[in-house]
């Protein structure tokens, strides 16, 4: 009997539709520094949006000219589509941070974050219109994908201090979903995340000031600050990230989180199984809802890379989510009609050709459709597929 475990893991500002248009842009977002892909990047104007893949690359349309490029922790790049014409690579500048002299006390920048979150965050019931990729490798070849997209209402967006996250605190509409799969173990099942098991892992901002050294660096702006966090005991957990924040404000638009592993010690899993995290990084952005003043989640991803030993062998696994979503007003209508506890790769809806032809949120990447066209063709009965 096969053996199933769950690998804990994650991985739109705004849900757009392609539509015929005058302006057409396909290209790819670098890092002008590092000259390395720049991914989730939001290319949009007051009509149409796109998010950059995990090759940098977005396609968008538009019959206004305007373009804006962002990424937190880059400089925006407002431009056009006349401007960026013939243009195939697109440059972000990153922004940059200086140390400022600041002694921790009651009124340190993580202190004065958390005060902050009390006062900016949804921590009431609000509504969001979203779009997930959930993506899974076994030796690096890909052996799942999932586009899921819909409505999901949140009674909060993350516990804190006197508010803990009710137990049932999501209700879904999954509205669209394309899914490709293929099993090559006959030993065990790779379970991918749910809802809850996500959003929970990826909202959660907290690094507390007993268990982490925080370092605060203001922007190269009069605006940005940036709040860098080292889990203490380094030995115990080579845990660490940032928090990008407003300044003065200390409201945080963003939270990256990394953990490495590599060395750590394998733990049995029922009979014949052991397995070990190698890495686990997630990075989670917060956008302002102009209607309510409140933050609510914008855009997420979450990597999990786990070792697997088993009487087959040795396999690493990567699981991958993204996550973006915007804000719907209070009043439209959520009918749950899936659960929030279960494996997303069971969410099925049948495909929808015509909304999927038209939706170019994010892009496919050609290992991706190179997987689809595999599985389409297999006549291997652990292969499932709705691509058409």
């Amino acid at each position: 009997m096969k053996k199933i475990f769950c690998l804990l893991f994650l991985a739109m500002s705004l849900i757009g539709v392609k539509g015929y248009s005058q302006h057409v842009l396909k290209a790819v977002i670098l890092d002008e520094e590092t000259q390395a892909p720049v991914p989730y990047a939001t290319v949009h104007n007051e009509l149409n949006y796109a998010i950059s893949n995990d090759d940098g690359g977005f396609y968008i349309e538009s019959t206004a000219n305007p373009l804006t490029i962002e990424c937190l922790g880059y400089e925006t790049l407002k431009t056009s589509f006349t401007e960026l014409k013939g243009k195939s690579k697109i440059y972000l500048k990153p922004k940059t941070f200086e140390l400022e002299a600041i002694t921790l006390t009651a009124g340190d920048p993580y202190t004065l974050m958390k005060k902050a979150a009390a006062k900016w965050y949804a921590l009431s019931p609000h509504k969001e219109r979203f779009f997930m990729r959930g993506l899974l490798r076994k030796n690096g070849e890909i052996e799942k994908l999932i586009d899921l997209t819909g409505k999901i209402e949140k009674n909060t967006l993350f516990s804190m201090e006197g508010l803990s996250t009710p137990k049932d605190n999501y209700r879904i509409e999954l509205e669209n979903a394309r899914l490709a799969s293929v099993n090559t173990s006959k030993k065990y099942y790779i379970k991918m995340m749910n809802f809850e098991g996500l959003l929970n892992s990826v909202a959660s901002p907290w690094t507390p000031a007993d268990k982490y050294s925080h370092t605060y660096s203001s922007g190269n702006d009069s605006l940005s600050a940036k709040l860098d966090f080292a889990f203490k005991d380094a030995k115990k957990k080579n845990e660490k990230g940032h928090y990008l924040l407003k300044k003065g404000q200390y409201t945080f638009d963003q939270l990256y989180l990394t953990f490495n592993n590599p060395d750590g010690q394998l733990m049995p899993f029922g009979p014949n199984l052991k397995t070990r995290t190698l890495k686990f990084e997630k990075r989670s952005d917060f956008a302002l809802n102009e209607a309510t003043g409140k933050y609510q989640l914008s855009k997420a991803y979450y990597y999990h890379k786990v070792e697997v030993v088993s009487k087959e062998g040795t396999d690493v696994f990567d699981l991958y989510y993204f996550y973006t979503a915007e804000p719907l007003p209070s009043e439209e209508p959520v009918t749950a009609n899936v659960s929030a506890k279960m494996d997303m790769f069971q969410l099925k809806r049948a495909y929808n050709p015509e909304f999927w032809e038209h939706t170019d949120i994010l892009l496919l990447t050609d290992e991706m459709r190179a997987f689809i066209d595999k599985v389409n063709s297999s006549k291997e009965p652990r292969s499932i597929s709705n691509f058409k």
